[in-house]
């Protein structure tokens, strides 16, 4: 992943079908393109994907983005650190 500009991603798994994924990446990471990019670089990415895209994920609604994966916007954060994490 840090092959593609990927600092830190979480994926979290909720039943029957909902995953939600945390990344941090670099500043001009484009997900269609470096997720595409991704898929040619090690087969356990695409098994991986390949599973993801045919049993866990379904396209909500409301994203008309180029993949299964919506981007949101965040509006809270907080952090007690004593030197919080800028996102």
């Amino acid at each position: 992943m840090a092959a593609i500009g990927i600092k830190t991603m979480q994926i979290f798994f909720m039943q029957p079908n909902m995953l939600f994924m945390y990344m941090e990446t670099i500043d001009d990471f484009s997900p269609s393109r470096e997720f595409t990019h991704a898929l040619t670089l090690d087969p356990k990415v695409k098994a991986f994907d390949d599973y993801v895209h045919g049993e866990l994920l379904q396209r909500v609604f409301m994203n008309d983005g180029p993949t299964e994966w919506a981007v949101m916007d965040k509006f809270y954060q907080f952090d007690s650190r004593p030197e919080p994490v800028q996102y």
